[in-house]
């Protein structure tokens, strides 16, 4: 039977073990001892599974928050040309608004005054047409 480089270290181990409590180990005490080993060798197998896994979780992550920034950025982009057209809109629809509103109140205003004049206008003519009236009855 051939022993691989482990077991040959494994039987050095348990050799310098023996030599060092002074007594023999028995064959449960070597599968123990053994057995631990494996059991080691086993954790850290776990372990670096439960790290490649982390690592695999954090580069997924990773990229989520890279795609987060982009699509931030894209949005800031998108609010920023909206802020100028907005700003844009309100400048010039309050600007042409003002203007017209101006425009819309001197005409209203020289309405008003052709309507005063015409009102005395019509007055005067009335007045006329009443001294008209009484010289011709007086005349009479």
């Amino acid at each position: 039977m051939e022993y691989s480089a482990g077991d040959v270290e494994d039987n050095k181990l348990i050799e310098d073990l023996e030599h060092r409590i002074n007594r023999p180990l028995n064959d449960d005490e070597r599968v123990f001892l053994l057995t631990g080993e494996q059991v080691d060798v086993a954790i850290r197998a776990d372990e670096l599974e439960l790290q490649k896994k982390r690592l695999n979780d954090l580069q997924n992550l990773f990229g989520l928050i890279k795609d987060l920034n982009s699509s931030v950025h894209d949005s800031d982009e998108k609010m920023k040309e909206t802020q100028k057209k907005v700003e844009t809109a309100t400048e010039d629809y309050i600007a042409t608004g003002t203007s017209s509103l101006a425009g819309a109140r001197d005409h209203m205003d020289a309405i008003r005054r052709k309507k005063r004049i015409s009102i005395g206008v019509g007055i005067l003519v009335l007045i006329a047409v009443v001294v008209v009236i009484i010289v011709l009855v007086v005349k009479k």
